[in-house]
């Protein structure tokens, strides 16, 4: 089929029903058996839905296989990492603390390595380095000496060396300071995690400077596209393929102001995100005293560890997993069921639902890994899994789009109040003047019906019909006069 008989079957496509957007329960069952007992154990200890940990499982799993794997054939002309951005909105409590059981085996390995470098690479390193100055020294006071350039370049090269670290975790820091720590990691790859991730958002939304969003790096890192950025105080950092893994733990105000943030959602920050509000219901001490299964405790450890020795071991040429043909078929499937609610009732989710099926590849890449890291082909059972669980999180995306929506929109009445008059009318143009789109007034004038009444008006003389609004239950000054409603 040529492309343009392609773009008709697409149009009939797109007049098909949306299939149901319903969140329903959590698919716990969707996650590999470590993950789940695991999950299982913290949920019964701290009486915790499983739902908040086995979110933060995947963020761990996402963070520790970094480079080591790469999925193919998904869709055409896509590939992708298994990194993914997480953000879990969380009100106070006591979950963020138990989040670093989880991301413990990480930082372990992370500690582990340091105190190797630091012990092993790092001595030999700074006597190499102390051995090529002195060589340039040597050198420098012999002008005609052809050995001063290639000692000066082995004296940067070994400072360089130094630089580097075998660090797999970071914290909140501006894309300049990213960029100098991703320079120097291993294979220009880490993963940023924060139990307190407000400020790690806020910074890359640009609300600490006036100068808008600080999240070039993390836009880039998603992809693994080439960064580089020139700063005077800061060197001038190029990145060839950096790949960054996100799980932050936020305040729901902080998911509010990202949803509401434009900026990132025109430059394509918001779509990269996985935001999953979780609330759950405190309960009380039922005097029962309960204990973290080791046995699943040690099982998550060693998923971990193994993941991170295959991700060493494929860092630079990554394992490539090829997408079944069924699997194929299962993310087909949930593009146009993206591209239905596009076209539906989900046209302000956009940026968003464009990567619905990425997302779903990307979550598939991580289920697949957990449940068998040396496995070439990703099985549709982990498609069909991950579609759940992406479907979910879309779910709770459009609830708190909505309830965000609706409180700006509620922010906005009382501007809009002052500007209908008590007595007699404001026409939509008017309202466009001074501020306030058509559909924002219209959505206004449906939210309170009470207070706003928004009518036609067919002028006597003739004339296109004008929309105004007024305040219910008041006349609008042309009763007198004859005016039509």
């Amino acid at each position: 089929m040529n492309f343009e008989g392609e773009l008709r079957e697409e149009a009939s496509l797109l007049e098909q029903e949306a299939p149901p957007l319903l969140a329903g329960e959590f698919p716990s069952d969707a996650f590999p058996p470590v993950l789940r007992m695991y999950a299982h154990t913290l949920s019964e200890t701290f009486r915790i839905p499983p739902a908040m940990f086995l979110v933060t499982m995947l963020g761990a799993v996402s963070a520790a296989a970094g480079k080591g794997w790469r999925l193919v054939e998904a869709a055409p002309g896509m590939s992708n990492y298994a990194n993914l951005y997480i953000v879990m909105a969380l009100e106070s409590g006591s979950f963020k603390s138990i989040a670093g059981r989880i991301m413990k085996p990480i930082a372990e390995e992370e500690s582990r390595r340091l105190v190797e470098w630091e012990q092993r690479q790092a001595p030999v390193l700074r006597a190499h380095l102390e051995a090529a100055k002195a060589d340039v020294k040597k050198s420098a006071k012999r002008p005609a000496d052809a050995s001063l350039e290639a000692d000066a370049r082995r004296e940067a090269e070994c400072e360089r060396k130094l630089l580097r670290n075998p660090r797999l975790l970071l914290g909140s820091c501006t894309t300049a300071a990213l960029a100098q720590s991703l320079a120097h990691m291993d294979h220009e790859t880490g993963a940023l995690y924060s139990p307190e991730g407000g400020d790690l958002l806020r910074v890359a939304l640009g609300l600490f400077r006036d100068r808008g969003m600080d999240a070039d790096l993390l836009l880039s890192g998603y992809t693994g596209e080439y960064f580089s950025q020139n700063r005077v105080s800061s060197g001038s950092p190029r990145l060839n393929e950096p790949v960054l893994s996100l799980l932050a733990m936020v305040q729901p105000i902080v998911l509010r102001e990202t949803l509401a943030n434009e900026e990132a959602r025109q430059r394509g920050l918001f779509s990269r995100l996985l935001c999953v509000p979780l609330e759950h219901r405190l309960f009380e001490d039922d005097g029962v005293l309960r204990t973290i299964d080791v046995t699943a405790e040690n099982d998550w450890a060693s998923l971990i560890t193994r993941t991170l020795l295959f991700r060493f071991e494929h860092s630079v040429a990554p394992i490539e997993v090829r997408c079944a043909p069924a699997a194929r078929e299962v993310f087909r499937e949930a593009h146009n069921a993206a591209v239905a609610w596009i076209n539906g009732s989900h046209a302000d989710l956009r940026p968003w639902l464009v990567r619905y099926r990425e997302h779903c590849c990307r979550v598939a890449l991580n289920l697949q890994i957990a449940s068998d890291p040396a496995s070439r082909v990703l099985t549709p059972e982990a498609a069909e899994q991950s579609v759940r669980i992406v479907h979910w999180i879309l779910a709770q995306l459009v609830e708190a789009v909505h309830s965000q929506r609706t409180d700006t929109l509620r922010e906005r009445i009382g501007e809009f109040t002052s500007l209908v008059p008590m007595e007699g009318f404001i026409t939509l143009r008017e309202c466009r003047r001074k501020g306030f789109s058509e559909a924002e007034s219209r959505q206004i004038c449906l939210l309170e019906p009470r207070l706003f009444e928004l009518y036609e008006h067919a002028p006597p003389s003739g004339g296109p019909l004008s929309v105004r609004i007024k305040r219910a239950g008041s006349l609008d000054g042309l009763e007198e006069a004859g005016g039509a409603r």
